[in-house]
């Protein structure tokens, strides 16, 4: 089973403007539409279209929260299990101006050791088989006690923790000893302390976090495809140019195609293809990506050993 773990769910309301900024006047959007949503959360619904069944376990609260919950009840192959919170579950903003786009994001509500201890409980049962995505940012005031408990239960059921949050550093990693990690590149950049850091680099920095406990690293990088450290093997992917319209949980579609094929015990070099295709298909796309469309971009992918 794979289960994701998203401390910080959301609601992003998309907005598209495409005129003049007139600080006097209300300004009318050309469009909008919102959506159901958190790393961990779009993690699961990439899997349900791909067929492909995890357990999602979120913390929501208020009407927000509730049009989540309603959202995810949807998808055949999510089994959502919710820890009620009192306070609202955050809404973020996604911002199309003239072809730009703007992301402001709130940072939510307060945890608490109630809502800590309803996390650690669904998961107690974690076997070595499953698989743990936990990603995203955390709830305010999450304790360092708390991700250790985490971290700590599921080495213990020595499941395979996957980790994609930003805000960690090195020394937590190595307490955290995850099976693969999934940064972008600005994420990477901040992991290492090294804002400067050039691709060419990426290699010797990705191989000194060996070190540190860190079994496989997945980096994103955009329209340059991604690097992938697995099993002390350096893999490559590179594609042709798509026409992007968005950018908002490409990563989580990265990763969520790459765990998909490693759940099947499908090979890397495949699985990698796959994981492109996957966060190339939403980026080309404003709404919800079909099976059909990841798979037709699998022509495009490329992946050489390094």
């Amino acid at each position: 089973m794979i289960y994701t773990l998203t401390l910080n769910p959301s609601i992003d309301y998309y907005l598209k403007y495409d005129g003049i900024i007139d600080n006097e006047e209300v300004m009318r959007v050309n469009d909008y539409h919102y959506k159901a949503g958190g790393k961990g959360l779009n993690v699961s619904r990439i899997l349900n279209i791909l067929n492909v069944k995890s357990t999602a376990i979120t913390v929501l609260g208020g009407f927000t929260g509730q049009y989540i919950y309603s959202e995810f009840l949807k998808y055949p192959n999510i089994s959502l299990k919710m820890i009620d919170n009192d306070l609202l579950t955050r809404m973020n903003i996604k911002l199309h101006l003239n072809g730009k786009e703007l992301a402001f994001n709130t940072s939510g509500p307060i945890s608490n050791e109630c809502i800590e201890k309803g996390i650690l409980n669904m998961i107690q049962n974690c076997t070595v088989d499953d698989i743990i995505v936990v990603s995203g940012s955390t709830l305010k005031d999450t304790s360092e006690s708390f991700l250790k408990s985490l971290c700590s239960l599921i080495e213990l059921q020595k499941a395979k923790l996957i980790i994609d949050m930003e805000s960690l550093t090195i020394e937590q990693m190595s307490e955290y000893k995850p099976y693969l990690i999934k940064p972008n590149l600005y994420e990477f950049r901040l992991l290492v302390n090294n804002p400067e850091l050039s691709l060419s680099e990426l290699p010797t920095e990705m191989i000194k976090l060996r070190k540190y406990g860190i079994q496989n690293i997945l980096v994103s990088l955009g329209k340059e495809g991604a690097l992938l450290l697995f099993d002390d093997q350096f893999y490559r992917l590179t594609h042709n140019q798509i026409k992007a319209v968005n950018k908002v949980g490409c990563g989580d579609a990265m990763l969520a195609g790459f765990i998909s094929q490693l759940d099947k015990k499908i090979d890397v070099v495949e699985s990698l293809k796959f994981a492109g295709a996957t966060g190339c298909a939403v980026a080309s796309t404003m709404t919800d990506v079909t099976d059909q469309e990841i798979n037709h971009l699998l022509s495009i992918m490329n992946v050489k050993l390094l």
